[in-house]
């Protein structure tokens, strides 16, 4: 929070000081490294506050995602949300056992079956 209120003010200050107190019309930022560029006072306003907005909506984006991953990670709802799955797993689990018991009694009475219909052919 404490960095969205620091930029904006460094962007006002950065206006105020262009707009009111810097004397000639062009401005020169640089350095021999990088190299110089040269803007007018209102296109370096212009400039200052358009950064200071995207790195404003960035770091507003970031505390939106860092406070509702706080809420999704509560203790109590993780909690009571691993207690579901597990009743679901269960519930599953049983479910397979059950129908493996009733996959494996058809099989037994279809092997049963087989079996009495050879004896009844063989007599």
């Amino acid at each position: 929070m404490l960095t969205i209120v620091g930029l904006t003010l460094s962007a006002i200050w950065n206006s105020v000081y262009f707009w009111f107190f810097y004397k000639h019309n062009d401005v020169t930022t640089g350095n021999d490294g990088v190299g110089f560029t040269h803007a007018t006072r209102k296109q370096e306003i212009v400039f200052s506050a358009y950064i200071a907005l995207c790195a404003d909506c960035f770091f507003a984006y970031c505390l939106c995602v860092v406070a509702n991953y706080q809420h999704a990670y509560d203790e109590k709802e993780v909690s009571t949300k691993a207690k579901e799955l597990e009743e679901e797993d269960l519930e599953k689990a049983k479910k397979k056992e059950e129908d493996e018991a009733a996959k494996k009694a058809e099989e037994d009475a279809k092997k049963e079956k087989e079996a009495n219909d050879d004896k009844n052919a063989g007599d």
